[in-house]
């Protein structure tokens, strides 16, 4: 068990004897909040071992997919100014909430009112960006204005920072349309013109007509070329997971090619050629206003795939000795936490000589 007060006693044992009647409580807690930052920092830049990896393995989410609305999602939830109750519920939110009709999303802390926090609602309309009305009402007494926040599962809520991030985008956005489809186990689809379509490629199929059935609406499925009309679908990239077709086909159905594509950082203060313009197969990306926006925009991005660095779901206090902090990270990244402490308390003291040991020290025993 390691607790805060742990890590305290070894920062103690750590530092130069002449400053241990200087150290206070809060210049420690600020020496330990800071190097937490550091070391995250570092860490991502140069995680290309095992042993970065077993370090923030408490702290990073892998392959985390979602759905996104407008190319863009939030990082941070959205903040309540208001909340008015009546036929219809009204939340103002103090800043843009990026939700679309349909959507749900969950209030949490909010202050007065009861049967409010927790409830998932459903958005009816949309009079602004800051602003959705909800059917459901099930507060009762009166809101306290600016308390609260609302989350929902377009956005990440607990983002940290960001290590990589995949879009999925189509190639033919409006969709191909289908001629017809054969029932079977593959089923197959067949076009009215040529498509091209590649073994293995990944493929949506949308608009389904009402008498034909698969395993999900809006199926995705991977294809195998039969002729230049006709493709088979699978469920896996290596074509042995056949899907079932049922059904009558009457008309309608329409087919999207799916390209998922790592993106990059569009930064909007410089100046690039056409060559380095966003486009589907290497789409990019900025940050503004808690959001991450998706270009090229005249492509619709409708779901990311993000390795990121998460909150911590405990913040470490120098003072706590309940709290055991290896139930939340790695017993090296502790340790390596009070390490980073030292160094930047010889920062903040500016002492050059203690800083550049402490430096060494690390660098000698990684």
């Amino acid at each position: 068990m390691t607790t805060g007060l742990d890590l305290s006693k070894l920062f103690d044992d750590k530092i130069d004897n002449s400053y241990s009647d200087y150290v206070s409580a809060d210049k420690k807690q600020r020496a330990f909040d800071n190097a937490f930052l550091r070391i995250i920092e570092n860490k991502y830049r140069g995680m290309d071992t095992q042993k970065e990896f077993d370090e923030l393995s408490e702290l990073i989410v892998i392959d985390k997919e979602f759905d996104i609305n407008n190319n863009r999602f939030r990082t941070v939830s959205v903040p309540i100014t208001s909340i008015n109750t009546g036929f219809v519920t009204t939340f103002s939110f103090g800043a843009e909430h990026n939700l679309i009709l349909g959507d749900t999303f969950t209030v949490s802390d909010t202050v007065g009112g009861t049967g409010l926090n927790g409830v998932e609602f459903t958005v009816n309309t949309i009079p602004s960006t800051t602003h959705v009305t909800t059917i459901m009402t099930v507060t009762s007494g009166l809101v306290t204005d600016n308390t609260g926040s609302v989350s929902y599962n377009k956005m990440l809520p607990d983002y940290l920072h960001l290590l990589a991030m995949k879009c999925r985008m189509y190639t033919n956005g409006l969709g191909d349309d289908v001629y017809r489809m054969y029932n079977g186990t593959p089923g197959i689809i067949e076009f009215f013109t040529p498509v091209t379509l590649r073994d293995g490629e990944r493929i949506l199929i949308t608009e389904l007509g009402a008498n034909m059935a698969l395993p999900i609406v809006d199926t995705e499925a991977y294809v195998k070329r039969v002729s230049e009309f006709k493709y088979e679908l699978y469920d896996d990239e290596h074509l042995t997971s056949p899907i079932q077709v049922q059904g009558l086909y009457s008309t309608g159905t329409v087919i999207k090619e799916i390209e998922y594509n790592y993106g990059k950082y569009y930064p909007s203060d410089r100046r690039i050629s056409d060559l380095g313009l966003p486009t589907i197969e290497e789409p990019k990306y900025n940050q503004s206003k808690n959001f991450f926006k998706i270009f090229p925009t005249e492509h619709k991005c409708d779901k990311v795939t993000v390795d990121y660095v998460r909150t911590p779901t405990v913040t470490i206090l120098v003072g706590d000795n309940d709290q055991d902090l290896e139930l939340y990270y790695s017993e090296t990244l502790l340790y390596r936490l009070t390490d980073e402490a030292v160094k930047m308390f010889y920062q903040e003291v500016r002492d050059p000589n203690q800083y550049q040991i402490a430096d060494r020290e690390m660098i000698d025993n990684p």
